[in-house]
């Protein structure tokens, strides 16, 4: 796979692949040469075992549809896919949600843009296009096994030339018509922060047991109210 680009390592070879088949069955008719080759018993059925074992595994996932997270491929993420396709099961006590800027996302849904980053090669922009800049929305059921009781959420920012005065992260609980019953927000411009630099900003809350009923649905934005230029990198939500 691609680690840079969702829609080739996300597929598992099925259409990405096709037209390097005829390179891979050269190394494939190698290793099934060398096995039948191999004087070992053991050795040469271990081999066939480990070939059916890879072969199941990847066609689970490939039959599995719903791999693009819309966010990095993080290890929560991963081990979702390996549950839902009935791989293997692991329960979810805290699911952490990483978006590092440097997939294509739905959300946030802006410029990817190399003149600043935090970590490795991309982050996102928010200019004067963005006032309301979505990060996260899910419905409440579902991310844990359990009633989520906490939310943590962390991300970079990078003002450009001007302090962020009236920029906010937004978090909000609503029902099915949009009517929020929870709602909190934090200034982006942190203590300490300065043009060109990044800083940290971080809301955490705990969540009511009525906030986790069907048809709730948590989301993230920032409120860019004078619509100034910005950096942003890093964004993570813990759920706990």
């Amino acid at each position: 796979g691609s680690w840079h680009m969702w829609f080739f390592g996300g597929s598992y070879g099925s259409r990405p692949f096709v037209e390097y088949y005829a390179l891979f069955t050269i190394g494939f008719c190698h290793i099934l040469n060398e096995t039948a080759r191999l004087r070992n018993l053991f050795a040469r059925l271990l081999v066939m075992v480990l070939m059916v074992i890879f072969s199941y595994y990847n066609l689970r996932l490939i039959y599995h549809p719903t791999w693009y997270t819309g966010s990095v491929w993080d290890w929560d993420s991963y081990k979702t896919r390996l549950d839902q396709a009935g791989i293997l099961h692991f329960s979810k006590e805290t699911y952490t949600w990483i978006n590092d800027c440097e997939n294509i996302s739905f959300e946030p849904a802006v410029v990817k843009s190399n003149l600043a980053c935090r970590s490795q090669n991309l982050s996102a922009m928010v200019d004067s296009r963005y006032e309301y800049c979505g990060i996260y929305n899910h419905p409440m059921t579902g991310i844990l096994d359990h009633n989520v009781n906490r939310i943590t959420a962390t991300l970079w920012i990078n003002p450009v030339a001007r302090p962020l005065l009236n920029t906010v992260l937004v978090a909000s609980v609503e029902d099915g018509s949009h009517h929020p019953w929870f709602y909190k927000r934090i200034p982006l411009n942190q203590p300490g922060s300065k043009a060109g630099g990044w800083s940290e900003v971080t809301m955490s809350f705990p969540v009511p047991l009525w906030l986790n009923e069907p048809g709730s649905r948590v989301s993230f934005y920032i409120w860019n109210l004078d619509r100034r230029t910005f950096f942003m990198d890093d964004i993570r939500i813990k759920f706990e």
